[in-house]
């Protein structure tokens, strides 16, 4: 017969190590790779650690310094996640924003 305590410490222990986990990424990171393999690595590695779950695709925006301005990427930043949880918001190019926008 299965005890319910355990079951309910072990969800418990999850809960606490999952959020503890989260707890250790930051809420904003800079990625200045020249190797854009070596920059998705990272990227991947870091949407493991803050969404263990997998990441939901309306909490992701990702914009491109060639086509998107400092407006847009700040708005996205104001906008609250889906359902709650994080917002990942990736910049791609950044190095092409255009003067007003750096």
């Amino acid at each position: 017969m299965d005890n319910p305590t355990v079951g309910q410490g072990s969800s418990f222990a999850k809960a606490s190590a999952d959020k503890a986990r989260l707890s250790k990424t930051l809420p904003f990171y800079l990625i200045a790779f020249q190797d854009v393999k070596a920059a998705d690595r990272k990227i991947a590695e870091l949407k493991a650690a803050a969404f263990p779950e997998g990441l939901n695709p309306f909490n992701e925006s990702v914009f491109y310094g060639d086509e998107a301005n400092a407006e847009r990427i700040i708005a996205a930043s104001q906008t609250p996640p889906f359902s709650g949880g994080r917002h990942c918001i990736l910049v791609r190019r950044a190095e092409k924003f255009k003067k007003e926008d750096k």
